[in-house]
């Protein structure tokens, strides 16, 4: 589902308002600030809101958005599976449907429907009309020199506390903003409706003619070792609305050591 530039923006919401609560939801850290929070089921019969309704959470500013309603007449329950593609896109699946058709079989306590199918959702910075200010990725990360760096399991390894560039190419209308910053993602573990190895990273950046040059952390506890994919978000200011969107690279992946 590509939403337009319209829903893409979506209308403000206060944290305090009734915004579509539910259980056994999935919570996905994005490039951005915002976390998105998507699938689950009612809190409870007859409960206000709308599960099906996917929502952009900013944790800095406690601004709340609305994106774009699934089309699906059930929920996706516990055991959901959400992962986040390389484009942005995230692929959900499965979850229980509670739509108790199990019930004679396996009892009342335990006769969820589990729902075999899945779903692409494509969040509102993918908007297609978004697509030419989104920055990208032409090659693989160098070092601060601009040397190759090394490879590990054939992908770049980038060393804790070193420094790196990387080519970024990306239309720039006059008018725009263009400021950029590379963020280190971890990649998705998920079972049971939790993803224990969710991890946003936001590294030390500077803009450069040929794209940024990033900073990892040099601290194991800030950022441990393994792989990650790498993005470069761009803020990019509407002017019709004056709202900012916060457009991701397609992501490359790396290996930190």
């Amino acid at each position: 589902m590509g939403p337009t530039l319209a829903v893409a923006l979506d209308r403000s919401a206060s944290p305090a308002d009734d915004c579509h609560a539910r259980v056994h939801g999935m919570a996905v850290l994005t490039p951005g600030p915002e976390v998105l929070f998507l699938a689950g089921r009612p809190t409870r019969e007859g409960a206000a809101g709308d599960p099906r309704v996917p929502l952009y959470v900013d944790p800095i500013t406690g601004s709340v958005r609305e994106g774009t309603p699934w089309p699906d007449a059930s929920w996706r329950g516990y055991h959901t599976v959400v992962v986040t593609a390389r484009d942005g896109r995230l692929l959900v699946a499965g979850g229980r449907n509670y739509e108790w058709t199990r019930c004679d079989h396996y009892g009342v306590r335990y006769c969820e429907d589990e729902r075999p199918d899945m779903r692409w959702y494509s969040p509102a910075w993918l908007d297609p009309s978004l697509a030419p200010l989104r920055p990208r990725i032409t090659a693989a990360p160098t070092d601060a020199q601009g040397a190759p760096v090394p490879r590990a399991s054939a992908l770049p390894a980038l060393s804790l506390g070193g420094r790196f560039r990387a080519q970024v190419a990306t239309d720039r209308p006059a008018g725009c903003a263009t400021a950029m910053r590379a963020v280190l993602l971890g990649l998705p573990a998920q079972t049971h409706a939790f993803d224990m190895n969710q991890r946003r990273v936001p590294l030390a950046t500077t803009s450069t003619r040929e794209g940024v040059e990033f900073q990892l952390p040099a601290s194991a506890s800030e950022l441990p070792p393994g792989p990650y994919q790498l993005v470069v978000v761009r803020d990019v200011r509407v002017r019709a609305s004056g709202a900012t969107v916060h457009l991701p690279s397609v992501a490359q992946t790396v290996i930190v050591r």
